[in-house]
């Protein structure tokens, strides 16, 4: 951008463009959900909570 130090526009992007904590464990656990979750695993496992009750 015309007027601006490039030092500090390169820092600024590096910093908008970083992972957030919070968002960094959703998608760490939406990739393992995703790989290691059987449905049939899940059915099962909520049905069986849901009896107790």
């Amino acid at each position: 951008m015309k007027g601006q130090d490039p030092e500090f526009l390169q820092r600024a992007l590096e910093e908008s463009q970083r992972r957030t904590p919070a968002n960094a464990a959703r998608r760490q656990a939406r990739y393992l959900w995703g790989r290691y979750a059987r449905p049939d695993k899940v059915v099962r496992r909520v049905r069986r909570l849901s009896r107790r009750q």
